[in-house]
């Protein structure tokens, strides 16, 4: 009796997992895709990331730097 109770428990942690999983690599899957097509200091200013107040700008985009 005790068995039936905690069935429904683990497959909702288990169905939780790997609803988790699929996320966090649709997210990833969505950052590589986005950085892909950052190749210039303009496009990657444009997807929104920071600009560096130096001379000359730069832009730093999941580790890869541009410069203006």
């Amino acid at each position: 009796m005790y068995a039936e109770k905690e069935l429904p428990v683990a497959r909702i942690l288990v169905s939780f997992i790997v609803l988790c999983a699929l996320v966090a690599g649709g997210v990833l899957l969505y950052q590589v895709r986005s950085t892909a097509s950052i190749n210039s200091f303009e496009s990657c200013r444009d997807a929104g990331y920071p600009i560096m107040e130096s001379y000359p700008q730069q832009c730093l985009a999941n580790g890869r730097l541009f410069v203006e």
